[in-house]
């Protein structure tokens, strides 16, 4: 056979194969766009503390609301974990909300935690609200951070149960912690951060976007080798 008949038959092959050459670069073009840009869910609940920021002096009392935003989501509990200096400050008391008919606590020293639920089976509540307060004795000078305690995917922390399928909603790098200063001249100090919970091991966007750019790879591949 010489080498016009095999281009020819070369030729023949291509055409023949194309329109399973396309389908296949389509189905991995779609398997990129599929991995590189599926939406993330925007739709969170957060929990916040008011005031954000106080000066008092050693020995003064003082209460931080513990606000709920469900952004517009309904739930029907959350639990919500506080680490702190109890060295600095010591938790009190703590008084019902508006948001949750019923509210727990325990106030262990650095630790405090609170739950907010409902009173009815098959009830749940969207919006904004308190779901306690939390009154601190301030013990000595320094600078507190009253952080929640927060790890995505974590059950023994703080989390929000949404009503429909009860699954933790709860954003929590949208928490807003609370920095107090414990001052007799009433200047405003630095605290150290206190971290919400320890490093995540992994990224799940990283995974998604590796697994993408694999995938392009492959389809210039077929393409430089056809």
């Amino acid at each position: 056979m010489n080498k016009l008949s095999v281009d020819c038959l070369r030729q023949v092959y291509l055409l023949r194969e194309k329109p399973r050459l396309v389908l296949l670069i389509k189905g991995l073009a779609f398997i990129l766009v599929f991995f590189l840009i599926k939406p993330s869910v925007v739709s969170a609940a957060t929990l916040s503390l008011s005031p954000q920021s106080r000066i008092v002096t050693p020995g003064e009392t003082f209460s931080v609301d513990v606000l709920i935003d469900t952004a517009g989501e309904s739930v029907t509990m959350a639990d919500v974990y506080f680490m702190h200096d109890n060295s600095l400050m010591e938790a009190l008391t703590v008084t019902n909300g508006t948001f949750f008919p019923d509210t727990y606590h325990l106030l262990t020293p650095g630790e405090p935690y609170l739950s907010g639920t409902l009173s009815k089976s098959g009830e749940s509540f969207t919006g904004t609200g308190t779901v306690a307060t939390i009154t601190f004795k301030a013990l000595k000078e320094g600078v507190d951070t009253l952080a929640f305690k927060c790890s995505p995917g974590k059950s023994a922390d703080t989390n929000i149960s949404r009503g429909s399928d009860g699954e933790d909603i709860v954003e929590c790098s949208a928490l807003v912690d609370g920095k107090y200063t414990i001052s007799s001249s009433g200047t405003p100090g630095s605290a150290t951060p206190t971290p919400r919970s320890l490093p995540e091991a992994g990224s799940v966007g990283n995974t998604l976007i590796a697994v993408g750019v694999g995938v392009l790879l492959t389809i210039i591949g077929i393409i430089v080798i056809l």
